[in-house]
């Protein structure tokens, strides 16, 4: 909150003192950690990020992590390598959270996604096999697969049993307000409209009993497949 003040307020310095000492106190903190990647690249230090996303992978992956870690690869804007080596050197970028955290299915996730950005398919389901079975799957694990499943050839009636199973699948988790159960697209300190202080968390939401209706609800770039949703709140 102190970060977001000062910035505002164009205090660029009392920002990053702010920064470091929320890093402090929770080093773990997604929130905390995208802004220190937004800052060392403002500043021309992505190297400093990349350190730090490390050291945080560690400890607790993130989909919000595993996003600067593929903007922060050095292969998005090498003109010198190209074709196949290219398509290596960014997979193994990837596969770099593997080697950092390969107990997380965030690790796994990361690498199919790259793999469907690539169209290698048989990557991609080989790290999507391997997320199942390090987590209780969720429905962003089943909709990948079945991105993946719809490209490798797989029939109508397997494709739609994926699908079924994306819809039966745990919700995925996001930014939830812990007092109304309000869904966000992004962490903020201030939860509106009701204006509760630090309520927002990462963690599933609350769903009701009711299974019919289903809906997608955007959350981190990623489309979950929720039953009963519940309000999304756009800050």
């Amino acid at each position: 909150l102190h970060h977001d003040h000062y910035k505002d307020e164009g205090n660029d310095i009392a920002a990053y003192s702010a920064l470091q000492l929320a890093y402090k106190i929770n080093p773990a903190f997604a929130p905390t950690i995208d802004r220190l990647c937004a800052h060392y690249l403002n500043h021309d230090k992505p190297k400093k990020a990349i350190s730090l996303i490390k050291k945080s992978w560690k400890k607790s992956p993130h989909p919000d992590l595993a996003t600067w870690w593929e903007n922060l690869s050095p292969y998005r804007k090498q003109s010198n390598v190209k074709g196949k080596k290219l398509e290596e050197k960014s997979v193994q970028w990837t596969k770099t959270l593997i080697a950092l955290n390969k107990e997380n299915a965030e690790s796994h996730i990361a690498c199919a996604k790259k793999a469907i950005d690539l169209q290698l398919w048989y990557l991609a389901r080989e790290s999507l096999e391997k997320a199942q079975h390090l987590s209780p799957p969720t429905a962003r694990i089943f909709r990948l697969l079945a991105i993946v499943e719809q490209n490798a050839g797989l029939n109508d009636q397997a494709l739609d049993k994926v699908m079924q199973r994306a819809g039966q699948a745990l919700p995925d988790k996001t930014w939830t307000c812990q007092e109304t159960g309000l869904v966000y697209q992004e962490w903020n300190a201030i939860a509106d409209p009701h204006g509760s202080f630090n309520t927002i968390i990462w963690d599933r939401p609350v769903i009701g009993t009711r299974t019919a209706n289903t809906h997608y609800i955007p959350t981190g770039g990623t489309t979950s497949f929720l039953a009963t949703p519940p309000d999304i709140i756009t800050q």
